[in-house]
């Protein structure tokens, strides 16, 4: 789906690029020719002015045929007879524009293109008094032939314009389609994943069922089938918790009610709840200083947020290891940073570890229960309380992750 999206908006994206392209150069064009007759007439009003009407009203028609002798001037008189001319007229001479003589007559200078053989040229009419109208005329064809030049240049230009905006168009469509690339690739993941951590609690708890039910039985071991049932039960509604918030977890924060929680005490009930699993380890809690330490959150999921961290920690810790739990704050954010005797973990791993699924490779397969969501989701939780968190090695072989959330 992404593909054949990918290759339609490349499509659509191209084309519009190329007409684009197209209408700047059309109105680059437009802007060019325009400019260049006005520059023209420009040049004819400043010729008429400084030059043209001084000399006549001086010398008269003679005077100015005479000046202008290698140049193109015409004098006309009210009925469009013309009266005198340098000899270069001859050479372009047309009949001249009675409308024009009218509009020159009247005092108003106006212009004129006309082509004789292959050259062309722009004529100016303009007022010499009120009986007669000069006519003056300058070749356009260097603006002609510069125009040609930058429509050839367009033209050839067209195929490199062509892949330019195709390389431009893959480019953007690219970056606008890597969020809903990114989607469907979580989506993808998301649901391979549900698929594959569902069918291991439900096949145990089908294999379990079935068995009850091949024969009678006393009425212990029934029971002891229902309390893996409840136990597979558990794994499962835990699962979907979990997998309700990683569905959520790339693509907005979360919802939460924030008030004022004293940490201290998330922490110490936290840990006197894993007591047994504690004690039957033999691990070694050392807990820091932590009364006092509080912050702006929502109470439920940064236990939830702990309760992941420290039951990660308690797996992965060996037998009679050591577990250290430490805080400290300043003005602005409070830290706890939980740190366990690591076991194998290998420094190129840390960066993985907050990935969603991900367990670390030196961990064989079974040999410690878990989905590989605690720490992604605590995660979660932590920055979507604008807080943060971070995962390092220390020297003395300690598996440690640091929180910070803000005080306020």
């Amino acid at each position: 789906m992404i593909l054949f999206l990918r290759k339609r908006l490349v499509l659509v994206f191209t084309s519009i690029i190329v007409v684009l392209n197209i209408l700047s150069m059309s109105v680059l064009l437009v802007y060019l020719h325009l400019g260049s007759r006005e520059v023209c007439k420009k040049h004819l009003i400043d010729d008429i002015d400084s030059s043209y009407l001084p000399n006549y009203r001086l010398g008269g028609i003679k005077k100015i045929a005479q000046m202008y002798r290698d140049g193109y001037l015409q004098v006309i008189g009210r009925s469009g007879n013309v009266i005198g001319h340098t000899q270069n007229t001859l050479n372009i001479a047309t009949k001249p524009n009675l409308d024009m003589v009218s509009r020159a007559l009247a005092g108003k200078t106006s212009f004129e293109e006309i082509k004789v053989g292959r050259f062309n040229y722009l004529l100016a009419y303009f007022p010499l008094d009120q009986d007669m109208a000069g006519q003056i005329v300058m070749s356009i064809d260097p603006m002609i032939a510069y125009e040609n030049n930058f429509i050839r240049l367009v033209i050839y230009s067209i195929p490199g314009m062509l892949l330019l905006s195709y390389l431009t168009s893959r480019v953007l469509v690219a970056y606008a389609l890597r969020p809903a690339a990114d989607f469907c690739e979580f989506q993808e993941n998301f649901l391979s994943n549900i698929a594959h951590e569902l069918r291991s609690p439900l096949t145990s708890l089908q294999g379990n069922l079935e068995v009850a039910l091949r024969k009678e039985r006393p009425a212990g071991e029934y029971k002891e089938t229902l309390k893996v049932g409840v136990k597979e039960t558990h794994r499962v509604i835990d699962l979907l918790n979990n997998l309700g918030l990683l569905a959520s977890s790339r693509f907005k924060p979360l919802d939460m009610e924030a008030r004022r929680i004293d940490l201290d005490g998330i922490l110490a009930g936290v840990i006197n709840f894993y007591a047994p699993q504690i004690k039957s380890k033999e691990i070694e809690v050392n807990m820091g200083d932590i009364a006092g330490i509080s912050c702006l959150c929502d109470e439920s999921l940064i236990k939830r947020s702990i309760e992941n961290l420290i039951d990660n920690a308690i797996k992965y810790t060996p037998e009679k290891g050591k577990m250290d739990i430490t805080s400290s704050k300043d003005a602005a954010n409070v830290y706890i940073t939980i740190a366990n005797t690591a076991k194998d973990i290998r420094e190129e791993e840390l960066k993985d570890l907050l990935e969603p699924f991900y367990r670390g490779k030196s961990i064989p397969s079974g040999e410690i229960e878990g989905k590989g969501l605690g720490l992604y989701i605590a995660a979660y939780i932590i920055r979507s309380h604008n807080g943060d968190i971070k995962i390092a090695l220390t020297p003395d072989n300690m598996f440690a992750v640091t929180i910070t959330l803000p005080v306020k």
